[in-house]
């Protein structure tokens, strides 16, 4: 899905109407290896092993890329794709008209990270834990590994109703006691609740 844009502007203009085709597969390959200023100062023998496009499509490519071009829709440098950047050496090569393809690859990137950001979220709202509303007074403050967890009246009936042989309200004191004396032991969020289970369980076989 990335540089949808960039390339659809390739393949409706004359380079992939008319080609060669080592052209157009040359200049996506420049595309990519450019710079930010679309210089591509890098030798055609290195952009043929770094793109494993035999040597001569890569040549004949980067000849016709540099050839006027009549019916090109931009009229900057008679309509070549790349210039040489040095006259003094057969290589190293600026594209004309990068600024234009840049502006449509950063416009398929926006639509790319926007696309898998919403993915990413709406995955984590499917597994996201449901917050809790109870405002019921609070009885206890359990600590936890991130701060304190309120045990609320309406959990303490709860356990009550549950656990009839413990004294909750007391049984919470000796938990929070516990916790605070082994904080390297202290239970997380998610599983506080079922660390207080078990602890009544265990309270109430005793009883």
């Amino acid at each position: 899905m990335m540089f949808v844009k960039m390339y659809q502007s390739m393949y409706d203009g004359t380079l992939a109407r008319k080609g060669p085709w080592e052209a157009l597969v040359t200049f996506q390959q420049l595309l990519l290896l450019c710079d930010h200023h679309g210089v591509v100062d890098i030798h055609p023998e290195v952009i043929s092993r770094r793109t494993l496009i035999p040597l001569e499509i890569i040549d004949k490519g980067i000849s016709e890329l540099c050839k006027p071009d009549p019916e090109s829709r931009r009229g900057e440098e008679e309509g070549r794709r790349i210039i040489p950047i040095d006259s003094g050496r057969s290589w190293g090569w600026k594209i004309v008209n990068y600024s234009h393809y840049r502006a449509l690859r950063d416009t398929d990137e926006r639509r790319e990270y926007q696309r898998n950001y919403m993915r990413q979220k709406r995955a984590k709202d499917r597994f996201k834990q449901p917050t809790e509303t109870d405002d019921s007074p609070i009885v206890e403050m359990i600590p936890i590994n991130t701060g304190e967890w309120p045990a609320r009246q309406s959990f303490v009936k709860e356990m009550e109703r549950v656990y009839q042989a413990v004294d909750v309200p007391l049984t919470l004191k000796e938990i929070r006691a516990w916790c605070i004396a082994n904080p390297t032991k202290r239970k997380t969020q998610a599983g506080v609740k079922r660390f207080i289970n078990a602890w009544f369980a265990r309270e109430q076989n005793k009883g």
